[in-house]
């Protein structure tokens, strides 16, 4: 992406927007010069002039703004952020500084610290639409869509016509399923744009979503009759317009247009497998087969070609390697309730009369999640609103192992009520579960807002901060945790873990007895009891603590590998290494249960 300075974009983009450079009462000569020769498209000569003004000048934060404006132009962002930087230093209102620093932070990935450049912006102009814009591009690259929705709104109510906001306006909704909107801003974002076919691309995807066939068709076939199409949007627009003759059962023009697509991209997984799909429709088993092998190929997610080539293979008479196909894509979804059903009937007809009972068993629980996720599914379709049904979405995913899925529809339900802390709650475990600890701490910070006393809130925070090795953070808001919650055992050995991590030995040793005295059977205590001991020099203590704990849970690991550094520490070199051993195979046995 390319971006233009602020001290451009009024002229080159919005038009109306008044010109952003800095003002100051009697400006000297070199900078007037200086503005001139950007304007002319001289970036390298106002680079000389301000460069040689700024050492007899150097705290002139207007000197270094434009400097860094013309090394922007040169492409040299570098340069150009550390006088934008440098600028907003020696005069912090600098609005134009730190937005310009901004955009290159954003072009450069550093999300982070672009966000409080803008933030920055909007804090000394609250009507700056194009810094809401770039908080929600933000927002959006973070894999934050709910976040970035009300940037837009903000962006949108200041500057309707924003074409920019618009786009990424349609963007987010359809990664959000509200479809509607998202034809909505796709269509003023071709009123600015006329013909784009980027554009117009994503607008018939969204109507297609949205269910909009004969819409959909429509704008695609304009696009397709269009001299100026270029030719990389090609194999896009074919694979578009097969998938809506495909819905709309019209399967003899759908083929043509998903031949055409694979013409132009050969290695086109999408294009491949739905011809293959298509194919099987029409009943040519040859052609349908070749196609989805080559899904199979060029996919990165095989399931659903695995799946309609077990169907062939049925239809083919070549049971055995249906079977296959339908073990290859349960394995890559294992939530696939088609794939079971075909497994099991296979299976049954194959004499394997057990396996086939376990794998029904196993698909009558799926059909039941996929029936559910349907019907809440088609309720947003006729209320995109419903937070209710957001909510039931995630609940459904997260049974069926689906995290992403379960966290974007957590998002929408917050979008709609973004007081309920639950959802922020839930969110927050969600991107634990996903290994997103800093996603968690937000979200569980967003819940503890709401709710300062709420015992799960200050907990799941805590865990999150744990997590993310933000220790000093973490160690108030886990001490929070434990005085609202005191029957909290697992708050009170984190407590105590981070206290033996901070060297505060005998206060987690007094921490981890005291979890001891209500719950003796808690081997992670034990574990971490032994660890304290061992870290004082009490090695017949952390012996006896360690014991305990692997008696408790022969398979703790870590455990094993505490003991076998306890027995070492005791001189017990055989007992040392035994442990050890065990630690070891422990460990292997994890490792591959997680492949």
């Amino acid at each position: 992406m390319s971006f233009v300075p602020r001290f451009l974009l009024g002229l080159i983009i919005l038009g109306t927007w008044a010109w952003a450079a800095p003002t100051q009462t009697d400006t000297p000569g070199e900078l007037t010069e200086a503005q001139a020769l950007i304007r002319e498209g001289r970036p390298e000569e106002a680079v000389t002039l301000l460069s040689r003004y700024l050492e007899s000048s150097p705290k002139d934060a207007n000197a270094f703004f434009f400097r860094g404006t013309a090394y922007q132009l040169l492409e040299e962002q570098n340069k150009a952020a550390a006088d934008f930087l440098q600028a907003t230093l020696l005069k912090p209102k600098l609005v134009s500084a730190h937005f310009n620093l901004g955009l290159i932070l954003v072009s450069q990935n550093q999300l982070d610290k672009a966000s409080k450049c803008f933030i920055n912006v909007v804090a000394l102009n609250e009507e700056d639409a194009a810094a809401y814009h770039y908080l929600a591009v933000i927002e959006d690259r973070k894999g934050q869509p709910a976040k970035a929705l009300p940037l837009l709104e903000k962006a949108l109510a200041l500057q309707p016509d924003f074409a920019a906001s618009q786009a990424l306006m349609g963007s987010v909704c359809d990664k959000l399923g509200f479809y509607e909107r998202s034809a909505i801003a796709y269509k003023k974002a071709l009123e600015a744009s006329p013909g784009n076919p980027s554009l117009t691309l994503r607008l018939a995807q969204a109507y297609r979503k949205w269910q909009m066939f004969h819409e959909a068709i429509c704008t695609l076939t304009r696009l397709v009759g269009s001299e100026d199409l270029p030719a990389r949007f090609e194999p896009a627009v074919q694979l578009e317009l097969g998938l809506c003759y495909m819905n709309t059962g019209d399967f003899h023009l759908a083929r043509p247009a998903l031949e055409k697509a694979r013409q132009l991209d050969s290695q086109n997984a999408e294009a491949a497998y739905q011809l293959g799909i298509t194919c099987l429709k029409l009943g040519d088993l040859p052609a349908a087969v070749r196609a989805l092998e080559d899904a199979v190929i060029y996919s990165d997610s095989t399931a659903g070609a695995h799946y309609q080539l077990c169907q062939a293979k049925q239809q083919m008479d070549r049971p055995e390697e249906a079977i296959e196909h339908c073990r290859r894509a349960i394995q890559d979804r294992p939530y696939h309730p088609g794939a079971h059903y075909q497994l099991g009937r296979l299976l049954a007809r194959h004499g394997d009369r057990q396996e086939a009972l376990e794998v029904l068993a196993h698909f009558k629980e799926l059909s039941k999640i996929e029936e559910e996720l349907q019907h809440f599914n088609q309720r947003l379709l006729v209320n995109p609103g419903d937070p209710g049904s957001y909510i039931e979405l995630a609940r459904l995913y997260e049974e069926q192992g689906r995290t992403e899925a379960a966290i974007e529809a957590l998002q929408s339900a917050i979008h709609f009520v973004p007081e309920e802390v639950g959802l922020h709650l839930g969110l927050a475990e969600l991107y634990l579960k996903e290994g997103k600890p800093d996603d968690a701490a937000e979200s569980a910070a967003n819940a503890v807002r709401l709710s300062p006393k709420h015992p799960a809130a200050n907990y799941t925070l805590a865990t999150a901060l744990l997590a993310a090795e933000r220790y000093v953070e973490a160690s108030p808001v886990l001490e929070l945790a434990v005085e609202l919650a005191p029957k909290n055992l697992q708050a009170q050995t984190d407590l105590a873990i981070l206290r033996s991590r901070q060297s505060r030995d005998e206060e987690a040793i007094e921490l981890f007895q005291k979890v001891l005295a209500a719950d003796p059977n808690f081997a992670l205590a034990h574990n971490g009891l032994g660890v304290a001991y061992l870290r004082t020099g009490e090695v017949e203590k952390a012996v006896e603590c360690l014991q305990e704990a692997v008696r408790l849970d022969p398979d703790y690991a870590s455990a094993h590998f505490n003991l076998s550094q306890a027995y070492q520490a005791a001189g017990d070199e055989e007992q040392a290494r035994e442990e050890t051993e065990v630690y070891q195979q422990l460990m292997t046995k994890q490792n591959e249960s997680k492949r």
